[in-house]
């Protein structure tokens, strides 16, 4: 059975070593200016978004963009943010994770990240780990979305690798 991550074969669910399958048919970011923009996702609701992605950029504090919709802080996903931590930003209030290597090792990692209005209620697990929230900063106002969510960018900062396999689904499902 093809997994979509070109000549992985699944193996009950579980695909081992998947950091060194080639993979020629997920979408390829430059870092520079590629992404993909959608009108899909385009309401503050509790989601859950999964993905897998192979970041290029294995330097630190580069504020890699993984998704947004519409601004730097609209409910957006970045790698490296902040002392090479990933962060989670909804407006004024955010959470920073604990910096893990896998965002920046040149590997390929399955992300969730559930994304809530409440900032606490935010996770992020990186291949089937749940990744600990290093700070949360509940002040401000939540912003609504001003786009659909678009893949690859996180307002001016665009995503250095690649990303397949991305889905969107409603409510938490990382219980």
């Amino acid at each position: 059975m093809r997994l979509g991550l070109s000549q992985a074969l699944s193996t009950g669910g579980f695909v081992p070593s998947a950091s060194v399958f080639p993979n020629s048919k997920s979408l390829s970011f430059d870092g520079t200016d590629e992404h993909l923009t959608t009108t899909a996702d385009g309401t503050l609701a509790t989601k859950t978004y999964s993905f897998w992605a192979k970041s290029s950029d294995t330097t630190h504090n580069t504020k890699n963009g993984v998704f947004d919709h519409g601004e730097v802080n609209r409910g957006a996903f970045y790698f490296n943010w902040n002392n090479s931590r990933p962060l989670i930003y909804i407006g004024g209030p955010y959470r920073y994770f604990n910096d893990i290597s896998a965002q920046d090792d040149g590997s390929w990692h399955h992300w969730v990240v559930l994304l809530d209005s409440d900032i606490t209620a935010t996770k992020l697990f990186c291949d089937g780990s749940e990744v600990s929230a290093y700070s949360t900063n509940s002040v401000g106002a939540t912003l609504s979305y001003s786009t659909g969510i678009r893949i690859g960018r996180g307002a001016h900062l665009y995503f250095n690798g690649n990303i397949d396999e991305f889905a969107i689904f409603d409510g938490d499902k990382t219980g």
